[in-house]
């Protein structure tokens, strides 16, 4: 019991220090400087390379063409090696050179699961739906 204590004590800091750091939020036209515990549901983030991000994201582009990005879940799962993750065609142009975002739709989904490999969702797009294109936190 002892040592559960300790790790939820660890664990409780590192949320702490994670939920302190830096990212980009889009605000007023532009993505701004903020903290991860300043992020609501709703938020469109911008996530550069080899950020840790402590939330669900679901990915709408990346500079890699095709919308692709490519993740590490090791402190989900203990796996280090890379999982590519794609965007939806339809989402792509809603993000465009980390400044521009257009809304064409709307994503509706279930309230958080202990699960971590499910999400159920959809994004409702001009092009259609999809609920295959989730981005898992890493944290």
């Amino acid at each position: 019991m002892g040592r559960e204590a300790l790790e939820d004590i660890q664990r409780h800091k590192s949320d702490i220090e994670l939920n302190s750091s830096k990212c980009f939020i889009y605000r007023d036209g532009k993505f701004k400087e903020c903290l991860w515990s300043e992020v609501m549901v709703g938020d469109f983030c911008l996530v550069k390379d080899n950020d840790v991000f402590p939330a669900d994201l679901i990915l709408l582009n990346s500079s890699i063409e095709g919308g692709v990005c490519f993740i590490e879940t090791s402190s989900l799962d203990g796996e280090k090696n890379l999982k590519p993750k794609n965007s939806m065609p339809e989402t792509i142009p809603w993000v465009k050179d980390n400044d521009a975002v257009r809304i064409l739709g709307r994503i509706e989904c279930i309230h958080p699961d202990p699960d971590l490999y499910k999400f159920e969702g959809t994004i409702y797009s001009e092009g259609g739906s999809d609920n295959k294109k989730v981005l898992l936190s890493s944290k």
